[in-house]
């Protein structure tokens, strides 16, 4: 694919990619190419990705699909080999074993030799967002709840960082109602974006999203340039 090239301004961002046609949360991964996931030109705007007859509703003009990834990829951050994570390891964009072996076993096929790449650590981080997408713990809250596109958006990436969502809902973390109880700033941060997900906060939406846009397309091209890519 050669360098990747340079974000286009953030003004120009906005809206950009509200083109894209693509229906549901899962089973998308495999038809996107990461490139043009992580860092978008207009001429990758208006190249079709997906036939579709149908229109899925948009979050301040992105898919649902790019707010996730965007957002995961952003505040996870890109480890090509295993780290510590609170009482076990992760790897990749913050794909935690949890200490089971099934868990370990689920991106075997990308880790044989302790490493991933760029490109298999996106399949794993998809992979996960379709089970938990998939999963009868989402899918109950979600009817249960009646949530919208905006709404299970935020509860998925909820679920991705917590495991789970609390009786309380996902205004908190860490076993406090609002905020982290463990006083990190990054997860104050989640909060505060999946809390403004569930309220429909265009605005300040909007603001992350351009930002965790800029964070995914330079831990690409980060990776790129130390051959971790593929």
């Amino acid at each position: 694919m050669g360098n990747l090239p340079l974000p286009v301004p953030m003004k120009m961002l906005i809206g950009l990619i509200g083109v894209f046609v693509i229906v549901g949360i899962t089973q998308q991964c495999n038809k996107i190419p990461f490139e043009e996931l992580d860092t978008v030109t207009p001429q990758e705007v208006l190249k079709p990705l997906v036939s579709t007859t149908k229109q899925e509703n948009l979050i301040c003009g992105y898919t649902r699909y790019q707010v996730l990834m965007w957002s995961l990829k952003a505040n996870e951050s890109y480890s090509h080999v295993w780290y510590p994570d609170g009482d076990y390891k992760a790897i990749g964009f913050g794909y935690n074993h949890l200490g089971q072996k099934k868990r370990k076993e689920q991106i075997s096929w990308a880790t044989k030799d302790g490493k991933v790449t760029y490109t298999e650590a996106t399949q794993i981080l998809c992979d996960y967002v379709e089970r938990i997408g998939e999963s009868d713990r989402f899918v109950s809250y979600s009817k249960k709840k009646k949530l919208d596109d905006w709404q299970e958006i935020a509860v998925i990436a909820h679920m991705y960082n917590c495991g789970s969502v609390q009786k309380t809902g996902i205004q908190g973390c860490c076993g406090k109602r609002t905020g982290c109880g463990k006083g990190y700033n990054s997860h104050n941060q989640r909060r505060k974006f999946e809390v403004a997900l569930w309220n429909h906060d265009e605005k300040y939406v909007k603001q992350e999203l351009i930002k965790y846009q800029l964070k995914a397309a330079q831990l690409e091209r980060v990776a790129k340039s130390k051959n971790l890519y593929k």
